[in-house]
Parts: structure tokens; C-alpha cells; sequence
């Protein structure tokens, strides 16, 4: 596990270049959502995020 708490599933020659792409993760505000989020943007993706729990996302 990465010290962020994200596991590394992957590793970076396997995965897909994805710099400058753009993401939508749906549920971002916590557990599995924001790890991907989280990962995707240590990854140069933009994210877009999307949650009901407004009062625990904090951009």
C-alpha cells in the first residue's frame, strides 16, 4: 500500500498512459470513489467528482 492508503494494483508498465485525460468518478467523497480519484489525479488526470454528501467533499 502507497502512502496515500491507495494499493498499487498495478504497475506503471502495465497500466495505460492516462495524462491529460479526463475522469468521472461518481460516490468521490470517500472510500473506494476517492482512493480512484485520488490515484487518477497522482496519475495526471483531470477528475471531475461527483457526490451527495456535499458536507463531506472538500475540493
Amino acid at each position: 500500500m502507497s502512502e496515500s492508503g491507495v494499493s498499487e494494483c498495478q504497475s506503471s508498465a502495465t497500466s495505460p498512459d492516462l495524462t491529460g485525460k479526463l475522469a468521472v468518478v461518481t460516490g468521490g467523497s470517500r472510500g473506494l470513489g476517492a482512493a480512484t480519484a485520488m490515484d487518477l489525479v497522482a496519475n495526471g488526470v483531470s477528475v471531475a467528482v461527483t457526490t451527495e454528501l456535499t458536507s463531506r467533499f472538500d475540493a
